[in-house]
């Protein structure tokens, strides 16, 4: 009987050290089964330009459910450059029907050039997932461009000038 105690709590003991090490990563793998015939057909961005610093912006995600059955408690995962920007559970998509989601994402201050957003279904970190588990949105790339200053004081610097020249000559 000691022998089988210290060969379980040894195995107990290894397996423990492999997770506590992350030399093992264990996550519940999302079943392709469960998330067959979900799609996400579109994802929009409003607005769509114009985009400067500060700005918030909205992200709407419209998904699909084409399968056989209904799809309850449906996480959508928003990204922005790889970031994940927020997510958003969807209660239940009745089968053969769509549905939407929005999130909305402050452009932070320092973010002028080109971006790349994108949406997935599931509730995992992209990477881990094989990619027949991947279901994302088509990307979509949008600008932000630098605030530009205020120039309405321009024209009546003009005026100014020109009235103080009319009286001098």
């Amino acid at each position: 009987m000691p022998t089988k105690k210290f060969f379980f709590g040894g195995v107990a003991a290894i397996i423990f050290f492999l997770l506590a090490t992350n030399l093992i990563l264990i996550y519940p793998s999302i079943a392709y089964a469960e998330i067959k015939g979900l799609q996400i057909s579109s994802l929009v961005i409003s607005p769509a330009t114009g985009l400067k610093e500060g700005m918030t912006i909205n992200f709407k995600a419209t998904v699909k459910n084409t399968g056989t059955e209904n799809a309850q408690n449906v996480i959508v995962q928003f990204f922005v450059d790889d970031k994940q920007i927020g997510k958003k559970t969807i209660t239940k998509i009745y089968k053969n029907s769509s549905t939407y989601v929005t999130q909305s994402y402050t452009l932070p201050n320092g973010s002028v050039g080109e971006h790349r957003a994108l949406a997935m279904i599931g509730d995992k970190t992209p990477s881990l997932l094989p990619q027949e588990e991947k279901i994302k949105s088509p990307e979509i790339k949008f600008t932000v461009i630098p605030i530009s200053p205020d120039l309405s004081i321009v024209p009546n610097i003009f005026l100014f000038i020109q009235q103080i020249l009319k009286a001098v000559m």
